[in-house]
């Protein structure tokens, strides 16, 4: 088992969506900006874990 973060992108959600996921961005010190697209994965990680799993 694993977890990955995965990716903001503002630009796309939906008034209200967009709104909350703000909020709790802000509560947390994470980006707010409603503008951008943000990539939170480590790809490298998620690779490292699918050869694990499909190696296994």
């Amino acid at each position: 088992m694993a977890v990955f973060a995965g990716k903001i992108d503002y630009p796309s959600c939906r008034f209200l969506n967009r709104h909350i996921i703000r909020c709790i961005m802000w509560i947390t010190s994470g980006p707010t900006n409603p503008n951008l697209v943000i990539e939170f994965n480590d790809w490298k990680s998620v690779n490292a874990f699918a050869q694990r799993i499909c190696f296994m």
